[in-house]
C-alpha cells in the first residue's frame, strides 16, 4: 500500500520489526474513519514478511491517542460517522487478534477510551510513567466495548471490571502492577524500550514465534476475532442505534488541557 501525502498513519522500517505511526498530533492522534481505514489496510496485507516481525505501535506527538475524533465526528452526522468509522474499527482490531507477529506499543501522554482499545491490544504494552490508560466510556453512560474484550482476552473479565468500571485514569506504575503493561520506562522514554524489546523479539527464530502465537491463539478460544468484537459491540449498541452513541459522546472523561 502506498499511502498518500497528508496520510493518517507512518510507516517506519526497521531491521525486523515495522512501526506504524499514528501521525495527528495536533489531534492528540484522535481516530478518525481515514486513520481506521487506513490501518485495516496496512494491517491487511503481509505483516508475516521476513522485514515484519514485529509490529510496534506509537504515536507522533506527546500524546499515544486522545480517542475518538469528536470534532470530525460532529462536523459529520454524527450517527453516520459512528456507524462508518466502526465499519473499519471492528475488522481492525480482528486483524490484530489475528497477526501471527508480537505487536509492542509504544505510550506516551495518554491512551483514552478507542486509544486505550488500541493500547491494549498490543502483546506488550510499554508506558512512560507520566503517561495513563482510560476506559473511560463508563462516565459517558456508554460501555467500552473492544477494550474490555481485550482485557478479558489477553488478563481476565475481573481486571477488565476493575478499569472499565471506574473508568479512571490508570498510570504507567499501576499498569505494571496490574500486569496490563509489560513495563514502565521513565518519562520519554517509552519508545527506545519498546524499540529494544521490538529487536529482541524480532531476533527470535521466527518459527518458534510463529508457532508460539499460532498455540496462544487456539488456547484464547475457537470464536473468529471479528464475531467476537461484533458480538460485544452489538450487545452494548455501540452501533446502528441512532440517538444514542453519537449523541452521548460528547467529551473525554477529563481532557488532556486539565491535567496536572
Amino acid at each position: 500500500m502506498t499511502l498518500a501525502t497528508g496520510s493518517p498513519i507512518r510507516v517506519e522500517q526497521h531491521d525486523g520489526w515495522t512501526e506504524l505511526v499514528l501521525q495527528r498530533p495536533e489531534r492528540r492522534n484522535a481516530l478518525d474513519i481515514s486513520t481506521a481505514e487506513t490501518m485495516l489496510e496496512l494491517l491487511s496485507g503481509d505483516p508475516a514478511a521476513a522485514e515484519r516481525r514485529v509490529l510496534l505501535l506509537r504515536g507522533d506527538g506527546p500524546v499515544f491517542c486522545a480517542g475518538l475524533d469528536l470534532k470530525a465526528m460532529h462536523s459529520a452526522d454524527p450517527d453516520e460517522w459512528i456507524n462508518g468509522f466502526f465499519q473499519h474499527w471492528l475488522p481492525l482490531h480482528a486483524s490484530l487478534a489475528r497477526l501471527e507477529i508480537p505487536v509492542v506499543c509504544a505510550m506516551q501522554g495518554a491512551a483514552i477510551n478507542a486509544g486505550a482499545a488500541l493500547a491494549l491490544a498490543a502483546d506488550f504494552l510499554i508506558s512512560d510513567e507520566d503517561a495513563y490508560l482510560q476506559l473511560g466510556e463508563v462516565r459517558q453512560g456508554l460501555a467500552a466495548p473492544i477494550g474490555t474484550g481485550w482485557l478479558v482476552l489477553r488478563h481476565s473479565a475481573a481486571l477488565a471490571r476493575r478499569i472499565a468500571l471506574r473508568g479512571d485514569r490508570v498510570p504507567g506504575p499501576e499498569l505494571v502492577r496490574l500486569g496490563i503493561a509489560h513495563d514502565c520506562a521513565p518519562s520519554g522514554r517509552a519508545l527506545e524500550r519498546a524499540r529494544a524489546l521490538a529487536a529482541e523479539l524480532s531476533a527470535l527464530p521466527p518459527q518458534g514465534v510463529h508457532r508460539t502465537i499460532t498455540g496462544l491463539h487456539a488456547a484464547a478460544g475457537a470464536e473468529d476475532p471479528l464475531d467476537y468484537f461484533t458480538r460485544l459491540s452489538d450487545a452494548v449498541a455501540m452501533r446502528q442505534m441512532p440517538g444514542f452513541t453519537a449523541a452521548r459522546i460528547d467529551a473525554h472523561p477529563q481532557a488532556l488541557s486539565e491535567r496536572p
